[in-house]
């Protein structure tokens, strides 16, 4: 019978896994120590001869950056030892490579810490040993660990597997129940194993990095008492050519940030807005950089390679009309976005985590991989159940969303720079534009009775603007504070100066008359916006208000314009805004009127719906 075959696979397959945890275990646990961990020479000598080299080039990232030493190599051939001294405090030390010119092959690189100084020498080295150790220990627990969430996932699949079968035969009429019995008591037995398993890496786990830091501890405390631990790159070179050359050391550093901020300067009357571009940079990596060349990125240097997999749509056949029972339709789309969202950030990557060793970089590649593959078969399930309902309903689901985020922009700087290692936040000039300007003075009196300047510009740079706060500044003078969003290249965007006390606005309901006509209610409104300018010179206002948006044909609005103030014709407010129910006015509002004198935008609208009904706002 089908099932005693699919029990007999079973009890072959499942046994081979769990044995597997166990020789995992032991392998990693005889494993040799990762090259970039190795322990020091105990014949180490006691001074640093090491050679520093000089940082030349830096590339910023969010969370990290990226740092190239020029390191010098004396004249000889053949192979060669060099010895990089001063690592940063920083450094991810799995991140190391090096790469030379022509007639320099680079064999190997790998990060070490070294004991110099008399004072507990010896037993200094022994901790650095012990650390090494405990580090390999960290390691295979870590393979275990993976390897029993591998085992769990697989029997998972079996369990799934032996539910089709069952219920297969059942409805065959040909269920064995003693082999049912049999499976589930296998199946139960392994799970509970699994379970006492992965209580016991757990614990290994807790125990393993409470011996790390303590050693790291010990270490720290000898160092304090006068033996020092020279953290140093080791770069081992095959060179045929005997004239002295260079080699470049390269490593990511933690401890380094940085974000846009703007400076806009305006002055009245002018047709241009000077946009001041800069980076505040936090830099605390330990190692100061000196007339670099500098670069700073939104990419990632450390990204999850393999993208999300779809997997194939399965679908079958069954009697009858009634739609599959499923979780509200609104319900399904938000946590389609959200993990979305969430794969996109998983997919970035370490994003600035502190991970001194190779150690931590196989924990951070493992918690990216599990998190990628249990949001991959998330994201597929939901896929799954919305394009079920575009069978049922036919109508096209919304799951765009609109996002700048991981968009990668670069910015290599003129000329070179310095940034010391220090908790204060630096600021470095990236660009300065002249933009071409299109001032205008705006007010929507349903929010405020302030008008504001603002200024539309549109980035006819080679520099894409990323989203960040800025200061604005007219006629030398503070006027406030905003942000700016992400601006492409050849894409317009606003910038304000800040409220003219000299304007006000304000916004009256005239009047308010209902009818009725046939079934229907109509009401009509009446309104007033009131324009006060206290300058001694005519401006040019533009004015916001809005009508009702309703869905459907059960609700009719209609603006009447015979008598009114005429709507701006501009094309862009007339494609976009229009449509939406914005109602704009541009208007020339005389010098000195107010009171009595102030200008007016009048207007009037319908509303007709049915008698029976009344208009609802809808809650955010």
């Amino acid at each position: 019978m089908r099932f005693k075959l699919a029990t007999a696979a079973l009890l072959l397959l499942a046994p081979l896994c769990v044995i597997g945890i166990s020789h995992a275990q032991d392998a990693g646990r005889a494993s040799n120590p990762a090259p970039d961990e190795a322990p020091a020479k105990a014949d180490a000598p006691d001074e640093d001869q090491s050679v520093r080299g000089e940082v030349k080039r830096v590339t910023a990232y969010r969370g990290q950056a990226m740092v190239s030493r020029e390191v010098p190599v004396q004249e000889g051939t053949g192979l060669m030892e060099i010895v990089v001294g001063g690592m940063p405090e920083q450094i991810i030390s799995s991140s190391l490579f090096a790469d030379g010119g022509e007639g320099l092959e680079v064999r190997a690189v790998r990060y070490r810490q070294r004991v110099i100084g008399k004072a507990a020498r010896g037993d200094v080295q022994d901790l650095l040993n012990q650390l090494n150790a405990v580090d390999a220990l960290i390691r295979a627990n870590t393979a275990d660990l993976t390897l029993w969430q591998q085992q769990s996932t697989f029997l998972t699949s079996l369990e799934k597997f032996a539910s089709d079968v069952s219920l297969e035969e059942r409805k065959a009429g040909i269920l064995n129940a003693d082999e049912l019995q049999k499976l589930t008591e296998f199946l139960f037995s392994t799970r509970k194993d699994l379970a006492a398993r992965h209580h016991q890496l757990s614990e290994d786990s807790r125990d393993l990095q409470a011996r790390r830091t303590d050693l790291q501890n010990q270490i720290n405390y000898y160092g304090a008492r006068g033996t020092r631990v020279l953290s140093e790159a080791v770069i081992f070179i095959d060179k045929d050519r005997a004239a002295a050359t260079k080699v470049n050391l390269n490593y990511l550093v933690a401890g380094v940030d940085w974000r846009p901020i703007y400076t806009v300067r305006a002055k009245s009357g002018a047709e241009q807005v000077k946009l001041e571009y800069s980076a505040m940079i936090t830099q605390t990596s330990g190692e100061n950089w000196k007339d670099v060349e500098l670069t700073l990125s939104t990419a990632s240097p450390a990204l999850v390679a393999q993208g999300v997999m779809l997997e194939p749509l399965r679908v079958t056949l069954a009697m009858g009309s009634s739609p599959q029972a499923s979780a509200p339709q609104a319900e399904v789309v938000q946590e389609y976005r959200r993990l979305r969202s969430a794969q996109s950030e998983t997919a970035r990557g370490s994003g600035g985590r502190d991970m001194k060793s190779s150690n931590d970089a196989l924990e951070q590649y493992e918690e990216e991989r599990q998190s990628n593959s249990r949001i991959q078969s998330r994201l597929n399930s939901l896929a799954n159940e919305l394009q079920r309902l575009e069978f049922e309903q036919g109508n096209k689901l919304d799951t765009t969303q609109n996002t700048t985020e991981g968009i990668s922009v670069e910015y290599r700087l003129d000329g070179t720079h310095g940034i010391a290692s220090r908790w204060e936040q630096q600021f470095i000039g990236i660009v300065e534009h002249n933009l071409s300007a299109e001032f205008a003075f705006v007010a929507t009196p349903a929010l405020s009775d302030y008008v504001y300047l603002q200024a539309e510009l549109k980035n006819n740079t080679a520099t894409v603007l990323l989203e960040g706060p800025y200061t604005a500044y007219l006629d030398g003078r503070f006027v406030g504070r905003s942000a700016l969003p992400m601006v492409a290249r050849g894409e317009s965007f606003t910038v304000g100066f800040g409220i003219d006390e000299q304007l006000r606005v304000s916004r009256k309901l005239e009047s308010k008359r209902e009818s009725m006509q046939g079934g229907n209610r109509i009401t009509t409104f009446n309104y007033t916006i009131s324009l006060m300018n206290y300058k001694k010179e005519a401006i040019k206002l533009r004015v916001f208000d809005r009508v009702p948006v309703a869905e459907g044909h059960q609700l009719r609005v209609n603006i009447e314009e015979e008598g009114m103030t005429p709507l701006s014709t501009d094309r862009a407010y007339v494609k976009n805004e229009k449509p939406e129910g914005i109602l704009r006015w541009d208007v020339d509002v005389p010098a000195s009127s107010s009171g009595p004198d102030a200008a007016e935008i009048n207007y009037r609208y319908t509303l007709e719906y049915d008698r029976q009904m009344r208009i609802v706002i809808p809650a955010k």
